[in-house]
């Protein structure tokens, strides 16, 4: 057995060297030691390489940081504020990425982005903030231990339109983007047939009223949404621009069509065919039969009229704006407003002969029935003693009030007017000057289809004159007719007006007898009151403390402090209504108005009584015009 002298380790026989310490067999380890030969001297060659491998080193390294720097999140971020600051559109769009593959992002796209920036260039800042706080995060192993809870909460925020996300790595170093989400954009109209853009590009139609569909994706920022509506009736575009920030969500935006359906009034009794024209143009609708249409606007800018036939001619009627859902159409035109004008103006220059002298024949624009009532006027006032010089002047018509309708088989028109004339009335001779008088009076005719001209059939008070919207009619050399019917003394003539005597009331709707005694007993009692000044007259009839015994309370007052006077002419119930200790009675009056100078005139009125029991008896309590 061979062991080691050095080590003392065992050696295989004819072993020539330790395989433990590599003492050779026979020497020590110190004898053993080998003294290094000499180095030779470095080659030229050897020198150039380790030269070129040093620069070599050197340059990756550069090259690296070099790498490191261009790919680095914070040159990223620095590149989209500059890009932000310079509204640079085309620098955006290569800047940024979607993770929605879907989405085109490229010059056009980001317009409405850099214009929200640009709009608001503090969010500029606000979205660098966000950047630099998430690249700190992405670069920190372990961002929950070693930043502060404000950059974490700051990250995580989501509400920033733009974020840095790390992808992967590109090469030897990670690789970071600025990744946009985008918005999908629902969009609803209200009108069917209705087209839908989104910054001038069609996007959809609407198949149905009250439409909505999903569009897009679109990037974040402001978008031009349109709605387009051609029909017969309108061609009609309504446009807004939308801010667009509800990223991977639905946002909802509705571009309404401010139009309506739009039902046409025509006058009663119509027929044939009617045809309806929208701003001139015929739009293939009668809207005798089909008098709803649409959509129109309804803000005045579209005009309706009608083409139809009457007994007078073919008639395009005035032009009516569109101003609601409900229109109604006026369908005289030009032409029958100048005949009833011109009517009007004979009626009131005859009238004064007619009137004057009791003759009918003298009045040949009204109807008989209506120059009957002249010459019935003439005649009371002859009865009365009261002698009147008139003088009619003018007539200014209100040319937007006409209007027409079908009555008993007749077409009735109307026009309202500012009638002028000078008058003076008298119990004896006249000792004073004519004074003018005006009065705003609604002109009624009836249309005479055998002579094919219009007559005057009755004339009322108007309460609807719009001074603006006059012509006026003026007589040329205006006639002063006087008649001399009495020479009773004033004194007469007050002892008259101061009369108690009961007016004759008639029963032509055949009410209850005590409703229309109740109803005389109270017509009288209020003339009585009127001309004695003494409201206690017409109080035994009226419900005490109700709406109706205030007003003639005030109206007996306001009466006599003006010393007018009434007298009734003729009064009739003509309708009732009675149920439960309730009642209406229906009256139409003529009554008699006395001013103080002398002057009077004689209204028509059609009243309804409310009256209401209270035992055994029954008072009234309400009045209201009869519509």
């Amino acid at each position: 057995m061979q062991f080691c002298k050095e080590c003392g380790n065992k050696m295989k026989e004819g072993a020539q060297f330790c395989n433990n310490c590599g003492t050779s067999v026979g020497q020590t380890k110190e004898t053993s030691r080998v003294t290094p030969k000499p180095k030779k001297p470095m080659t030229k060659k050897t020198k150039l390489l380790l030269i070129i491998g040093g620069a070599a080193v050197i340059l990756l390294f550069g090259g690296y940081k070099v790498g490191e720097a261009l790919t680095s999140e914070s040159r990223l971020i620095e590149k989209f504020e500059n890009a932000l600051n310079e509204n640079d559109a085309k620098a955006v769009a290569k800047l940024l990425t979607s993770n929605d593959k879907k989405v085109k992002i490229n010059e056009t796209s980001v317009k409405g982005l850099l214009k929200y920036y640009k709009e608001n260039p503090e969010e500029i800042r606000d979205t660098i903030d966000t950047l630099e706080t998430q690249s700190k995060v992405l670069r920190t192993e372990n961002p929950m231990e070693e930043l502060e809870l404000e950059d974490l909460l700051n990250e995580f925020a989501g509400d920033s339109l733009v974020n840095l996300e790390k992808d992967g790595k590109f090469l030897l170093y990670d690789n970071y983007q600025l990744n946009i989400d985008p918005v999908y954009l629902e969009l609803g109209t209200n009108y069917k047939d209705t087209s839908l853009f989104v910054d001038g590009k069609e996007v959809g139609m609407a198949d149905k009223p009250e439409y909505v569909s999903t569009f897009g994706p679109f990037l974040p920022g402001y978008h031009k949404i349109e709605a387009k509506l051609k029909t017969d009736f309108i061609d009609l575009a309504v446009e807004e621009e939308v801010f667009l920030n509800e990223v991977n969500e639905k946002q909802n935006e509705y571009v309404e069509i401010d139009a309506d359906e739009v039902t046409v009034s025509l006058p009663e009794g119509m027929e044939g065919s009617v045809s309806l024209l929208i701003n001139g143009k015929d739009v293939g609708v009668n809207p005798l039969e089909n008098p709803t249409f649409g959509p129109v606007l309804t803000d005045g800018t579209m005009k309706v009229q009608v083409v139809s036939e009457f007994p007078w001619g073919k008639i395009t009627s005035l032009e009516t704006p569109i101003t609601s859902d409900y229109v109604q159409v006026n369908v005289i035109d030009d032409t029958v407003r100048e005949q009833l004008m011109n009517t009007a103006h004979e009626f009131n220059m005859q009238r004064g002969e007619a009137f004057a002298k009791m003759d009918a024949s003298k009045l040949i624009v009204a109807t008989e029935e209506y120059t009957d009532m002249v010459i019935e006027e003439a005649k009371y006032f002859q009865e009365q003693g009261q002698n009147v010089k008139l003088q009619y002047l003018s007539t200014n018509f209100d040319v937007g009030s006409t209007g027409l309708e079908k009555q008993d088989g007749k077409w009735v028109a109307y026009i309202s007017g500012e009638v002028k004339t000078k008058q003076t009335f008298s119990y004896g001779e006249f000792d004073s000057e004519m004074e003018e008088n005006v009065m705003t009076t609604r002109f009624y005719f009836v249309y005479d289809e055998k002579n094919k001209k219009w007559l005057v059939n009755t004339i009322g008070d108007s309460f609807e004159y719009d001074p603006s919207n006059a012509k006026e009619l003026v007589a040329k050399e205006p006639k002063t007719y006087t008649t001399k019917w009495s020479t009773e003394t004033e004194e007469t003539v007050e002892a008259t007006t101061n009369s108690t005597e009961n007016a004759d009331l008639t029963n032509s709707g055949n009410a209850p007898e005590e409703l229309v005694n109740l109803t005389e007993d109270y017509l009288n009692g209020l003339v009585s009151a009127i001309n004695n000044k003494d409201f206690n007259d017409v109080k035994p009839y009226l419900l005490e403390g109700s709406d109706l015994y205030q007003d003639q309370q005030n109206l007996v007052k306001n009466l006599g402090e003006k010393n007018i006077k009434e007298q009734i002419v003729s009064a009739d119930v003509t309708d009732y209504w009675s149920e439960g200790g309730e009642a209406d009675v229906h009256t139409k009056e003529r009554v008699k108005i006395i001013y103080n100078d002398g002057t009077s005139e004689t209204k028509e009125y059609e009243w309804i009584y409310s009256g209401v029991s209270i035992g055994s008896e029954m008072f009234f309590e309400r009045i209201s015009e009869k519509e």
